[in-house]
């Protein structure tokens, strides 16, 4: 999951990454989620890409699709408001995650996209400069926790008033499956978003 804010209040389109090799394993529109996918598509908050591989970390393929389709539109959006002339520097500050610091990327940004200047994170300070660590991602992963928790328990006492009359209370069972629980991310991965979507919260985490 890649978090960015900037320092105007902005919270940027988040990127979510899901492991696999092909789209298959991104999360389908269901009855459960229909209402979040239409948020989702109003506002594009939520971008969700697949990893090509078995892991879900950020690789070079995934950075490359941030940086054009989230990074890019932003600064170029930001400019055109300030009437700012295209070539004019942006500074993305970063962590040192091995891909983003690694001479292939730091190459195709600046073949690609000159105009944006990377600022590292020192190692073994993210934690202590990363705004996003610092005051985003705690209350983005609550969110999650807490919309996911609601759901269970709405399905857990759905299950309860359809089995009560034949007192089969063992009957009642919530699906583990990786794809179902992928379906439902969707609902809590939308609250999550409205929950640091608010300029007034982040610009506090900016001073931080």
């Amino acid at each position: 999951m890649m978090n960015s804010i900037s320092a105007s209040g902005i919270v940027l389109p988040i990127q979510v990454i899901y492991a696999r090799k092909t789209a298959m394993v991104l999360p389908k529109c269901t009855p459960e989620n229909v209402m979040a996918w239409d948020d989702i598509k109003k506002t594009n908050a939520i971008h969700f890409d697949w990893s090509g591989n078995n892991g879900y970390w950020s690789t070079m393929h995934i950075m490359k699709i941030y940086v054009n389709n989230v990074l890019v539109p932003y600064f170029t959006a930001a400019k055109e408001e300030l009437g700012l002339l295209e070539i004019q520097l942006c500074i993305w500050q970063i962590d040192c995650w091995l891909v983003y610091r690694s001479e292939e990327f730091r190459v195709w940004m600046a073949a690609e996209h000159p105009n944006i200047q990377l600022k590292y994170m020192p190692g073994g300070c993210t934690g202590l400069w990363q705004v996003c660590d610092i005051g985003i991602q705690r209350v983005f992963k609550h969110a999650i926790c807490q919309a996911a928790q609601a759901d269970m328990i709405a399905e857990t006492l759905l299950g309860v008033e359809k089995n009560v009359i034949s007192k089969n209370i063992s009957a009642i069972h919530l699906s583990k499956s990786l794809p179902v629980i992928r379906n439902w991310s969707v609902r809590w991965l939308n609250k999550a978003y409205l929950a640091v979507n608010n300029p007034t919260f982040v610009r506090k985490v900016c001073m931080l």
